[in-house]
């Protein structure tokens, strides 16, 4: 159903936003989006990422209750554009996309993200930058803007209907060169291709960074006028309490994933055994041997690694687990509880 007065009384804004009016203080908001990790998650077990908290901080500070909906990110900006759904985010804000779609209004920037051109090292190397890409095959997800940077360097660039296919592309050697956001690609590629994770770079230096700001979108008109007016000013509040500097770094800069790691074996644990649980007594543990010299990538540290003692005696925290994703070997994807006496850092 359509209702008005959802930013609050006193800005008068008559916003027609899809939604149902919820109980309580909050009016509920639909606000569309797509899985975008570690910025935007989707799956229920996971933290909903960088960007989604510091979108639904800013409509909570207006009095808004966002419902989630999701769908493709190329679908929702047009049917912002066409004013079929009110709100849908992050996106980057480009002339090209000005041009095709005229009627989306931005919001101010929700955070700054760094695009890159990422490469294998199975195919390339660009361990030193190059002076030029013009005569290198990239590729890029169709529909999808990178900034207004990377655009001029991919016109005719080959198109994917989607970031797995073209990271697919990538690595079995179709195109040389593909943008993404540096953290977005290390996700995805932790995600559906771990046993790559060792070839996936990015051309270093500033000549092919581009730090580009992500932002919220809704239809251009008076009542989207309004609307963004609101939300910026909800921006602005959480930046004056440097709440947006919190949620990137709990989110982002902690450092969960901290590099790559060899499994080995130990002085008397002669077997490196993994675990799906870090309970050893949970009723739905299973436990694998895993080969030595398979690599990893640690996805959560166990306390016991940060723990200070007051003795030299460290058996307790050599045994404890730590959370690892097999990239290669025959439990390659997987991820496993492993005793911190088998990790070996690269």
């Amino acid at each position: 159903m359509r209702f008005s007065n959802c930013v609050n009384a006193a800005l008068l804004c008559s916003l027609l936003l899809s939604g149902v009016v919820a109980a309580g203080p909050f009016t509920a908001v639909e606000v569309y989006t797509d899985s975008w990790p570690p910025y935007v998650n989707r799956a229920p077990d996971k933290e909903p990422g960088a960007i989604t908290r510091i979108v639904e901080l800013a409509l909570r500070n207006m009095r808004l209750d966002p419902q989630w909906r999701y769908v493709d990110f190329s679908l929702a900006y047009e049917m912002v554009n066409k004013n079929e759904i009110r709100l849908s985010f992050p996106y980057f804000e480009t002339a090209r996309r000005k041009q095709l779609y005229p009627d989306v209004r931005f919001s101010a920037p929700l955070m700054t993200v760094d695009n890159v051109l990422y490469y294998s090292r199975e195919h390339r190397d660009f361990s030193s930058p190059p002076d030029s890409i013009g005569d290198l095959r990239l590729g890029r997800v169709a529909e999808y803007a990178y900034g207004e940077k990377f655009e001029t360097w991919l016109v005719g660039a080959t198109e994917y209907q989607s970031e797995v296919l073209a990271l697919r592309a990538l690595f079995n050697g179709e195109i040389d060169l593909l943008p993404m956001a540096r953290r977005v690609g290390q996700a995805l590629v932790l995600e559906y291709f771990p046993w790559q994770y060792h070839s996936f770079r990015h051309i270093p230096g500033e000549a092919y960074l581009s730090k580009d700001a992500v932002h919220l979108v809704t239809h251009d008109d008076s009542q989207g006028e309004a609307f963004i007016k609101a939300f910026d000013e909800a921006l602005e509040k959480l930046a004056g309490v440097k709440k947006q500097d919190e949620v990137r770094e709990t989110t982002l800069d902690a450092g969960r994933s901290t590099g790559y790691v060899r499994l080995v074996v130990g002085e008397g644990h002669p077997v490196i055994i993994g675990q799906t649980q870090r309970q050893g007594e949970h009723p739905d543990n299973r436990y694998v041997m895993i080969p030595p010299g398979s690599r990893g990538l640690v996805l959560d540290w166990s306390d016991a690694v940060f723990k200070e003692f007051n003795s030299p005696k460290l058996y307790a925290a050599m045994v404890a687990l730590s959370k690892i994703r097999i990239v290669d070997g025959p439990h390659v994807g997987r991820e496993l509880y492993v005793k911190n006496l088998h990790i070996e850092i690269e």
